[in-house]
């Protein structure tokens, strides 16, 4: 799986992002790349970036 780092990055303070197949997606520290790794399905997935886009 390829991680990149968000867009909105700001110095230290970032998450990285990866493909898990076609129908999750999973989230890290960018910080600590052996650092837990939160799965999120497609509608938890729509709903994180819905609610980050509104701040």
């Amino acid at each position: 799986m390829k991680w990149r780092k968000s867009s909105y990055t700001k110095e230290e303070n970032c998450v990285e992002v990866a493909t898990f197949g076609d129908r999750a997606m999973g989230v890290r520290d960018s910080k600590l790349a052996a650092s837990p790794v939160v799965p999120l399905g497609t509608g938890a997935w729509a709903s994180l970036v819905a609610g980050l886009r509104a701040r």
